[in-house]
Protein backbone atom coordinates (compact mmCIF):
# COMPACT_ATOMS: atom_id res chain seq x y z
CA UNK A 1 0.00 0.00 0.00
CA UNK A 2 1.36 3.59 -0.86
CA UNK A 3 0.34 6.56 1.19
CA UNK A 4 0.21 9.62 0.49
CA UNK A 5 2.78 11.89 2.62
CA UNK A 6 1.97 15.53 3.17
CA UNK A 7 4.66 17.54 2.06
CA UNK A 8 5.52 19.70 5.12
CA UNK A 9 5.75 15.70 6.59
CA UNK A 10 8.26 14.92 3.77
CA UNK A 11 11.89 14.38 5.10
CA UNK A 12 14.50 16.34 3.08
CA UNK A 13 17.92 15.32 1.32
CA UNK A 14 19.74 17.44 3.41
CA UNK A 15 19.19 16.60 6.48
CA UNK A 16 22.51 14.86 7.13
CA UNK A 17 25.25 17.00 8.59
CA UNK A 18 28.43 16.51 7.84
CA UNK A 19 30.77 15.53 10.31
CA UNK A 20 27.37 14.77 12.50
CA UNK A 21 27.23 11.48 14.81
CA UNK A 22 25.12 10.02 11.81
CA UNK A 23 28.04 8.45 10.30
CA UNK A 24 29.16 4.65 10.53
CA UNK A 25 32.44 4.56 11.95
CA UNK A 26 33.35 2.29 14.68
CA UNK A 27 37.26 0.63 15.45
CA UNK A 28 37.13 -3.11 14.72
CA UNK A 29 36.27 -4.49 17.92
CA UNK A 30 34.17 -1.54 19.23
CA UNK A 31 30.65 -1.42 19.84
CA UNK A 32 28.76 1.94 20.27
CA UNK A 33 25.40 2.12 21.14
CA UNK A 34 22.85 4.98 22.13
CA UNK A 35 19.82 5.42 22.76
CA UNK A 36 17.05 8.97 21.90
CA UNK A 37 13.86 9.28 23.17
CA UNK A 38 10.99 11.62 21.87
CA UNK A 39 7.71 12.02 23.25
CA UNK A 40 6.68 9.78 20.04
CA UNK A 41 9.07 7.22 19.62
CA UNK A 42 12.58 5.52 21.00
CA UNK A 43 15.63 5.31 18.57
CA UNK A 44 18.15 2.43 19.36
CA UNK A 45 21.30 2.61 17.37
CA UNK A 46 24.29 0.60 17.20
CA UNK A 47 27.25 -0.08 15.51
CA UNK A 48 29.37 -3.24 15.64
CA UNK A 49 31.91 -4.59 13.24
CA UNK A 50 31.42 -1.89 10.86
CA UNK A 51 27.68 -2.42 10.49
CA UNK A 52 25.15 0.20 11.83
CA UNK A 53 21.86 -0.61 13.13
CA UNK A 54 18.66 1.88 13.66
CA UNK A 55 15.58 0.51 15.23
CA UNK A 56 12.62 2.87 15.63
CA UNK A 57 10.52 2.05 18.21
CA UNK A 58 6.92 4.17 18.17
CA UNK A 59 5.25 4.88 21.80
CA UNK A 60 1.91 3.93 20.58
CA UNK A 61 2.13 0.80 17.70
CA UNK A 62 -0.34 0.42 15.06
CA UNK A 63 0.77 -2.35 12.97
CA UNK A 64 2.29 -5.11 14.06
CA UNK A 65 4.73 -5.99 11.02
CA UNK A 66 8.03 -3.78 10.99
CA UNK A 67 9.41 -2.02 8.25
CA UNK A 68 12.48 -3.14 6.67
CA UNK A 69 14.74 -0.58 5.34
CA UNK A 70 18.05 -1.33 3.16
CA UNK A 71 19.92 1.71 1.25
CA UNK A 72 21.90 1.94 -1.76
CA UNK A 73 25.06 2.92 -2.92
CA UNK A 74 26.73 5.63 -1.17
CA UNK A 75 24.60 5.59 1.58
CA UNK A 76 24.37 4.07 5.22
CA UNK A 77 21.41 3.49 7.64
CA UNK A 78 21.58 6.96 8.80
CA UNK A 79 19.75 7.84 5.16
CA UNK A 80 15.98 6.44 6.80
CA UNK A 81 16.23 8.02 9.87
CA UNK A 82 13.96 10.74 8.60
CA UNK A 83 11.75 8.80 7.05
CA UNK A 84 11.84 6.02 10.31
CA UNK A 85 10.90 8.96 12.98
CA UNK A 86 7.81 10.06 10.21
CA UNK A 87 6.50 6.20 10.23
CA UNK A 88 7.07 6.07 14.09
CA UNK A 89 4.64 9.27 14.44
CA UNK A 90 2.11 6.73 12.27
CA UNK A 91 2.51 3.72 14.52
CA UNK A 92 5.28 1.75 12.47
CA UNK A 93 8.26 0.13 13.77
CA UNK A 94 11.39 0.25 11.83
CA UNK A 95 14.85 -1.59 11.01
CA UNK A 96 17.97 0.45 9.02
CA UNK A 97 20.65 -1.55 8.63
CA UNK A 98 24.07 -0.25 7.02
CA UNK A 99 26.24 -2.69 4.95
CA UNK A 100 29.76 -3.24 5.64
CA UNK A 101 31.85 -0.35 4.35
CA UNK A 102 29.23 2.36 3.62
CA UNK A 103 29.00 5.18 5.09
Amino acid sequence: MIAAVPQDQVPGRGDRVAGSRDTNQAPPGVTLSEVDETDAFTVHRTIEQGIERVTVLPREPRFETPILMQHGMWHGAWCWRPWQELYARWGWKSHAHSLPGHA
